[in-house]
């Protein structure tokens, strides 16, 4: 039977980065239990839509926005809607888990419910995710991750 350990910032230390900056995270650990370490994290970048427009007939629907650059960033973008249309809330999503290079297309194949849903009741939500993880000794792994997210709505 394993036990699984997790490590907190210490109550009213609140981590002070921006969103973009390098952090360096310094663990004092606890004798025993936690072995002390740091670990050095670029976090995630404020997100930078393109243009977002509504296809019609069988264009697919185009998704651009400021690539995050390399392996440690990805993209999930949330297209929330309401199904049926009659709903008074966004109800059902189209999730996907991208690649952060910047771009992404979904077929007019699976928008069907979103082009039906009414446009005050259609949000997209766009989060970029960047994540680092140390091996620090054979039982312990550091992983920090954090994330900014944009969200959209449509206009009639």
């Amino acid at each position: 039977d394993e036990t699984y350990l997790r490590y907190s910032n210490p109550e009213n230390t609140p981590f002070s980065y921006g969103s973009g900056e390098q952090a360096q995270i310094s663990i004092p650990g606890d004798a025993g239990t936690f072995p002390a370490s740091t670990i050095a994290v670029r976090l995630a970048e404020p997100i930078i839509p393109g243009v977002i427009t509504v296809p019609t007939g069988t264009t697919p629907m185009n998704f651009s926005w400021n690539a995050g650059g390399d392996s440690t960033s990805a993209i999930i973008l949330s297209l929330r809607y309401a199904n049926p249309a009659s709903s008074t809330y966004p109800n059902e999503q189209i999730y996907c888990s991208l690649r952060d290079d910047g771009a992404h297309q979904l077929p007019t194949s699976a928008l069907a419910a979103f082009l039906a849903s009414p446009n005050d009741k259609r949000v997209l939500q766009i989060t970029r995710w960047r994540t680092r993880e140390a091996l620090i000794d054979s039982r312990t792994i550091l992983h920090v991750a954090s994330s900014v997210d944009t969200s959209l709505t449509f206009q009639p």
